[in-house]
């Protein structure tokens, strides 16, 4: 059962029309290449960009890219 006071809580950051659009074209970016080096790329970029929405600071961002290295990429 999921409440509204729930959903409420979760923190989810403003992003403008602009920042929206250049996120949606990244993601399809990445599903469009055919090079796994460019997907790569392309995903750490917008995976900085999330963390960047979210407040995260340099260490603060190694210590999830550290927490979640070992995970199987959906990219390759």
């Amino acid at each position: 059962k999921v409440l509204k006071s729930h959903l409420e809580q979760i923190p989810i950051p403003y992003v403008s029309a602009d920042e929206q659009k250049k996120m949606i074209e990244m993601v399809e970016q990445i599903s469009n290449s055919t090079f796994v080096d460019e997907k790569i790329k392309v995903y750490e970029s917008l995976d900085r960009g999330i963390g960047k929405l979210y407040g995260l600071d340099e260490d603060d961002y190694n210590i999830l890219r550290k927490a979640v290295e070992n995970i199987e990429k959906y990219l390759i």
